[in-house]
């Protein structure tokens, strides 16, 4: 299933994930069973999981990056302070 990275740290290998099916988050922690060869995914990254129950939390056992890397959430946050602030709309009579 598809999953989009919401938290990353590339030092501890772990990451928290959104998955697709809108269950609850699923987390990893280290490279088993993810075939990640560049640089660790972060935030915004699109990728493919398989997950597994263990003990009441959902784990990632595979994870495989899908196309690029593409840091989305630092784009949108720089597209965002570039763009012009909206001015209210107040309607007149």
């Amino acid at each position: 299933m598809l999953g989009v990275i919401l938290w990353s740290n590339a030092v501890s290998r772990q990451a928290v994930i959104w998955c697709e099916d809108h269950g609850p988050l699923a987390y990893l922690a280290g490279r088993v069973g993810t075939a990640v060869t560049g640089a660790w995914p972060g935030e915004g990254s699109l990728v493919e999981v398989e997950t597994i129950t263990d003990g009441g939390v959902r784990r990632v056992i595979r994870l495989t990056p899908v196309g690029r890397e593409i840091s989305l959430a630092p784009r949108l946050l720089r597209e965002c302070d570039d763009a012009e602030p909206e001015r209210p709309f107040f309607p007149t009579e």
